[in-house]
């Protein structure tokens, strides 16, 4: 309750968003999805894509993994490989 509090002030009974609240929403209309992820049930695989806005490049894993840990695992590393370049 305390992050709720924080997050907006009570002016004469009615609630108003504060600054950084307003901000955080605004910052969140224009952010691109860099990363999904999905299960396809009959092959029994963990697939996804990855956007790397540093290279304006796009990653698709369309192999797929049998488990969710190893997807992600090897999304890091692509994410860790990307930073370094």
């Amino acid at each position: 309750m305390g992050a709720l509090r924080r997050a907006f002030e009570v002016y004469g009974g009615k609630w108003h968003m504060n600054e950084e609240l307003i901000k955080a929403i605004e910052d969140s209309k224009t952010e691109v999805p860099t990363n999904l992820t999905w299960a396809e049930e009959e092959v029994g695989l963990w697939k996804s894509w990855t956007y790397s806005p540093k290279k304006n490049r796009y990653y698709f894993d369309d192999i797929g993994n049998e488990s969710l840990t190893e997807l992600w695992s090897d999304e890091f590393l692509r994410q860790a490989e990307d930073e370094r370049v």
